[in-house]
């Protein structure tokens, strides 16, 4: 009989120790799943900065600007970050045409564009751009055939040097014109390389 007591305490002790050390406890599993949750969070948060810096790159263009005191252009190299916030509205040939309007001067190189220009439109048409101009374009420019094809030849180069465009043509506010100081403005220009010095 004190046996049998005994055996039943025993049993009865196990019990109670393998309740106790079960993790049936929904506080404890609330924690863990906590726990987990956090972890999971944490890796996708690093793995979203890693792809974030991944996926930013350079994108870049090249501007064909005028050495300043000479009648020649030359060649300078840009970059763009393709998470620009430019790029959701621009695409980066316009956005290089605008920069080479608005370039000012740096490092003995200036703008080839008049002051008072403004790009008002590039529309591409298999490989041709169409560049469109405001009037300030014809109104700034010197009145002289050498320096007004020197300044086409800085859009047409910064244009045409995009893999995909072969020629340019030009608009003045959305009109072609025919003429612009003994130029013919109704034809369609190819890159340009009568401005360089080291042709």
């Amino acid at each position: 009989m004190k046996k049998l007591l005994v055996l039943i305490v025993a049993i009865i002790l196990c019990m109670s120790l393998v309740v106790g050390c079960s993790s049936d406890d929904p506080v404890d599993e609330v924690n863990n799943e906590n726990q987990i949750g956090e972890e999971t969070d944490n890796q996708g948060e690093e793995n979203n900065v890693e792809d974030d810096t991944s996926e930013v790159e350079d994108i870049e263009y090249v501007l064909f600007l005028k050495e300043k005191g000479y009648p020649n252009i030359a060649s300078q190299t840009m970059t763009i970050k393709n998470n620009d916030e430019r790029l959701k509205t621009k695409t980066v040939k316009e956005i290089a045409v605008e920069h080479l309007i608005s370039f000012g001067e740096f490092n003995g190189l200036i703008s080839p564009i008049p002051s008072g220009t403004k790009l008002l439109g590039l529309e591409i048409d298999g490989n041709k751009a169409i560049v469109d101009l405001s009037n300030g374009f014809v109104k700034g420019m010197k009145k002289d055939e050498y320096n007004t094809m020197l300044s086409l030849a800085g859009v047409i180069n910064t244009v045409a040097v995009f893999e995909d465009i072969d020629k340019v043509a030009f608009k003045i506010q959305g009109e072609t014109i025919k003429n612009l100081n003994g130029i013919d403005m109704t034809k369609e220009f190819e890159y340009n390389m009568d401005f360089f010095t080291d042709k």
